[in-house]
């Protein structure tokens, strides 16, 4: 009796116990519950949300279930990101990765990985957010339950590559995205899909396409979304206001601007709609209300600190006062736009204010147009070391992924591997002596691309000096003929610049090219006039062929060709379409070969040869890697009386379409 009485003391002991304890966890499990909600409560201050996010995660610490502190630890880490509270983010972010690192759980490492670049975006870290939502997307897309994540990582990483104006790459994961909110009639996102498609063919000043894919998104969008449907109309209407069709810009600005309670719900919006409508009326010469409209967008932007918005408005201040001919007013906004926008590093509103303060200071253009070419360049030469790095990124991603795949597949079987590796012993051996000759003769190309851009770069140079010296020579005298010259010279630069690291580039960029380069040397040398024929079933846009090929016998038709001669010389450019190559005939009336003094007709030979050598034997190379019948041809041109009256170049180019 005295042993049944002690079991039954410990029996309710034990319960007591245990009662107790669950119900302790209980209390503490509700608590952090609790806490995490309350830190997403605005009805708190931020400091109050901040301080029940740093509860719920010192609590959590003492959690002894893994599997239950892990999905605390992510709940936390995004509070943390919603509250932007950047130093307890980096801290919560480890825990919890780590911790789903450990637990194997692929989800929430992903959308640890979301968390993270959605804070490197919000703080304006392109590459970093694009590495991160890299990363949680190819995780995500193996679970075809969450689908609509990964296409909703993709389009933030599309929109992340159309603010760095990698255009072809923002529109194919936009596309992507677009085929997975369509299975799942997303039409929210769809709306946001179609619309970014629009922002970009709108940057390619492709203006129709543009809006038809913004009259899309409009069929996608909510009617009871105000302020996207204003936020449409007002994209709608800029791109009207690019084709200056004023009249229909103004009635989608007007239709915008006419939102119920746009001015309370979206106050930027409403400056910037309210501005791009004013500055359209003043495009159009309506001067009614111009000045206090723009004030207006201005102190609402003022009150919001939208400095880019602010800039903007200053910018169009000036304008307004330029052609009042207040032009001390006029140069007071665009001083301060200038400066504001040095101070925000807004490189985009920099240029516009550079490209305005030539023109209202004369006497300092010459310093703010060298200005404009800076920035202009470096910050070409950023956004495309951002592009290469997105390319790596998904290079190697694709690469640590297959890496991964390949260690899954080892495991599986043992026997299965030997084999396999024995198999692929054979092929490989057999495929690198494949591989070495393929291997060899594409580092001969790439030597000779080489040895291309280096020609180009001993070209350059020469050409550069003349053409600045020019412009120097014509700023007291011609300033808007000097304004041409470096627009021209700017754009070839840039031409030149993207071109040289491409092994195919649209015909269009090419022509451009030469035809800018013929355009500066045209007005410098004032001897020679040119002609480009291009024939009529050649889609420039559509077909892509070697860049730095042509350029270098243009340069000699005029250098070594036309400068010496005593007529006016011509130069003229054919380009035909031959099958699946793109014909290009260069010819010119200079002095030719024969008649050349001896020094010049040494170096022209010299010049000759090694540009005609390096052309060949890039061109032999691609024939031979894509049985191709590319060729180079050089020949004189000679009179009935076989006199030497010019040179001709015939270039049959590789191509191909898009």
């Amino acid at each position: 009796m005295n042993a049944l009485y002690k079991l039954l003391v410990f029996l309710f002991l034990f319960l007591s116990f245990s009662t107790s304890f669950s119900q302790e966890s209980s209390a503490i499990h509700d608590s952090i519950v609790s806490w995490i909600e309350n830190a997403k409560d605005k009805k708190f201050s931020l400091e109050e949300r901040k301080a029940f996010n740093k509860k719920a995660n010192i609590t959590a610490d003492f959690t002894k279930n893994d599997s239950l502190k892990s999905k605390y630890y992510f709940k936390i880490n995004y509070n943390n990101f919603l509250l932007n509270d950047t130093s307890a983010f980096k801290i919560s972010y480890k825990k919890s990765l780590n911790l789903a690192i450990k637990l194997n759980d692929s989800i929430i490492i992903a959308n640890c990985y979301w968390d993270k670049g959605a804070l490197a975006r919000k703080n304006n870290q392109k590459d970093s957010a694009y590495i991160y939502y890299n990363k949680a997307q190819k995780i995500l897309t193996k679970y075809p339950e969450k689908k609509i994540s990964a296409a909703r990582i993709l389009l933030f990483m599309a929109k992340i590559q159309k603010d760095v104006k990698d255009y072809t790459g923002s529109e194919l994961n936009t596309i992507k995205a677009i085929k997975i909110f369509k299975s799942l009639n997303d039409y929210k996102r769809l709306y946001s899909s179609y619309n970014n498609l629009g922002v970009i063919f709108k940057h390619l000043k492709q203006y129709e396409k543009a809006l038809e894919y913004h009259n899309i998104a409009l069929k996608y969008l909510d009617t009871n979304n105000s302020t996207h449907t204003s936020f449409s109309l007002n994209n709608i209407g800029l791109i009207y206001k690019y084709q200056e069709n004023y009249k229909l810009a103004i009635n989608n600005f007007k239709k915008a601007l006419n939102i119920d309670s746009l001015y309370y719900i979206k106050p930027k919006q409403y400056a910037t709609v309210l501005d791009n409508l004013t500055y359209t009326k003043f495009l159009s010469n309506d001067t009614i209300n111009i000045k206090k409209d723009l004030y207006k967008s201005l102190n609402i932007r003022d009150s919001l600190n939208d400095y880019s918005g602010i800039i903007i408005n200053k910018i169009h201040l000036a304008e307004y006062y330029f052609k009042k001919n207040n032009f001390e007013k006029s140069y007071k906004y665009l001083i301060e736009a200038n400066k504001l926008a040095i101070e925000k590093k807004i490189p985009e509103n920099l240029l516009i204010t550079y490209d305005l303060l030539a023109k209202a200071d004369p006497k300092n253009s010459t310093k703010y147009l060298r200005r404009y070419i800076e920035i202009s360049d470096s910050t070409l030469l950023e956004e495309r070391r951002m592009r290469d790095k997105f390319t790596r990124i998904e290079y190697e991603t694709e690469e640590i992924e297959q890496e991964k795949l390949a260690v899954e597949k080892d495991n599986k079987s043992l026997k299965l591997t030997i084999f396999i590796v024995c198999m692929l012993g054979i092929l490989v051996i057999y495929l690198g002596l494949i591989l070495y000759q393929k291997t060899s003769l594409k580092n001969k190309y790439e030597k000779v691309v080489l040895q291309q851009q280096l020609l180009r770069s001993q070209m350059n140079p020469h050409f550069l000096f003349n053409t600045l010296n020019t412009i120097l020579h014509t700023n007291d005298t011609k300033p808007e003929k000097t304004k041409q010259y470096v627009l021209k010279l700017s754009q070839l630069l840039r031409t030149t610049l993207e071109n040289s690291r491409e092994e195919f580039v649209p015909l269009q960029d090419e022509i451009e090219a030469i035809d800018h380069y013929l355009n500066l040397q045209s007005n410098f040398s004032e001897k020679f006039d040119f002609k480009v024929s291009i024939a009529d079933e050649l889609e420039t846009e559509f077909t892509y062929v070697p860049p730095m090929l042509i350029q270098p016998f243009v340069e000699n038709a005029i250098i070594h060709g036309i400068t010496n001669s005593k007529i006016r010389g011509l130069v003229a450019l054919d380009f035909q379409q031959h099958g699946e190559l793109i014909s290009c005939t260069i010819t010119d009336n200079g002095i030719g070969y024969s008649k050349s003094p001896q020094e010049e007709r040494n170096h022209l030979k010299t010049h000759k040869s090694i540009s005609g050598d390096i052309v060949k034997e890039r061109l032999v190379i691609y024939n031979k890697q894509n049985k191709s019948n590319a060729s180079l041809k050089i020949e004189d041109i000679f009179d009935e009386n076989k006199n030497d009256v010019g040179t001709k170049v015939i270039l049959n180019l590789p191509s191909y379409e898009i």
